[in-house]
């Protein structure tokens, strides 16, 4: 019974984006600009904890999906999440925290550029971080799960600077300046 339980948890975990704000209040994504917009079909918090729930796995993080929503805090990405698009969290200031699962592929350009994310954990699985990904962000700290491909690569400015990295591979390929 367990393990039908833990089956169903994590298919119902593909489904939603499960989220905090700093106002206690919804999230409302651009959806104007994702011609998947009809796939929303619940965005509700309760007890604090916002969950957007579509009728379809989340696979992807659309292109300006979350740009400029301020009151968004925290949020967890499912392991169903394969690419987080060019910005996605774009000036999310007070995005402070990202679950990144393993199954993310890649982090698009400015995804999550001028947040104020301070640490981050990069999952094996990541193969691709775009330029500027990160850039103009408080990130000060990251940590890089050993890739399980071979070969990961950082593009320009992909980091920015003053951070400290721990778990750097053989596989890793950073271009000349993605550390700003």
């Amino acid at each position: 019974m367990d393990e039908i339980k833990t089956r169903l948890d994590k298919i119902a975990d593909s489904y939603q984006l499960i989220y905090e704000t700093t106002d206690n209040a919804i999230v409302f994504p651009n959806i104007a600009s994702w011609e998947l917009n009809n796939k929303i079909t619940c965005n509700v918090i309760y007890n604090g904890v916002g969950r957007m729930i579509f009728n379809e796995p989340i696979t992807n993080i659309p292109e300006s999906f979350f740009l400029g929503c301020e009151n968004l805090k925290s949020i967890i990405i499912p392991s169903s999440c394969r690419v987080i698009h060019n910005f996605a969290f774009f000036t999310c200031k007070n995005l402070e925290r990202i679950k990144l699962h393993t199954g993310l592929r890649i982090i698009g350009e400015r995804a999550l550029s001028k947040t104020g994310l301070k640490r981050v954990e990069i999952p094996s699985t990541l193969i691709f971080v775009s330029d500027n990904a990160f850039d103009e962000s408080k990130l000060r700290y990251m940590k890089l799960k050993t890739p399980t491909s071979a070969y990961r690569y950082f593009g320009v400015n992909a980091i920015g600077q003053n951070i400290k990295i721990d778990g750097i591979s053989k596989f890793d390929d950073f271009h000349s300046t993605a550390l700003g």
